[in-house]
């Protein structure tokens, strides 16, 4: 009968949030579709597109508030299809001797049947976080903004002609870092994920403005 005491006492003195210090949303999957907003209307972004990210995440809680502060460790991959390719032309800048990236569309007689553009990163994001107070279930809402910084790890894109493939590995000026902010919202482990991305796709100067936009699902893979 003490014991069962005990058991009730200590259950009730259980805290409504994480210990402070505790990981919390260690790792975090999000599957996304891909976008590019940009000038070139006759660039078509197909439904398709899409992309998969992984991180890790190390989370401290600020004091005994429903914010915490998160920092992480990850791997992205973006896969955008459309009608056109990436084709190197001289620099419209003739104060400039570097080569210039811009999209040339497929013409039907070239009989593309589809084309895509991937670009892989390792990612560092940090990001502000609120939890609720759990329900009667030990659910939460959560909302999570914050910013990421991603180093480019490899950028290819793939051809299909008829029944042929062709892979292309040389993007001189793909940018090789990208810096943007995302936002996470969510109720228990599943939510809604989105990334824009606050630096061209391409180095300064050397090709037309792409902005890389992603919007998905995420999911607590590990608490």
């Amino acid at each position: 009968m003490g014991l069962v005491c005990f058991t009730c006492l200590n259950a009730q003195d259980l805290p409504d949030r994480p210990i402070k210090g505790e990981v919390k949303d260690r790792v975090v999957f999000n599957f996304f579709h891909d976008n590019w907003l940009m000038d070139q209307d006759s660039v078509k972004v197909r439904w398709f597109s899409r992309g998969v990210s992984f991180t890790y995440f190390y989370d401290a809680q600020i004091g005994k508030s429903p914010f915490s502060l998160a920092a992480g460790l990850g791997f992205a991959s973006h896969n955008v299809f459309s009608n056109a390719k990436i084709q190197q032309v001289s620099n419209p800048d003739t104060n400039l001797t570097e080569s210039y990236s811009q999209f040339d569309v497929f013409s039907e007689l070239e009989n593309v049947k589809r084309h895509k553009l991937s670009t892989n990163y390792i990612d560092l994001p940090v990001e502000l976080r609120f939890r609720s107070k759990p329900d009667a279930r030990g659910n939460s809402w959560r909302f999570s903004v914050g910013a990421r910084a991603g180093f480019l790890l490899d950028a290819h894109d793939k051809t299909k002609i008829g029944d042929d493939k062709y892979k292309t590995f040389i993007f001189p000026n793909v940018n090789q870092w990208r810096f943007g902010g995302h936002f996470k919202f969510g109720y228990q482990r599943w939510g809604i994920f989105g990334y824009y991305a606050l630096n061209n796709l391409f180095e300064k100067n050397q090709g037309v403005e792409v902005r890389p936009l992603s919007i998905g699902f995420t999911y607590v893979l590990l608490e």
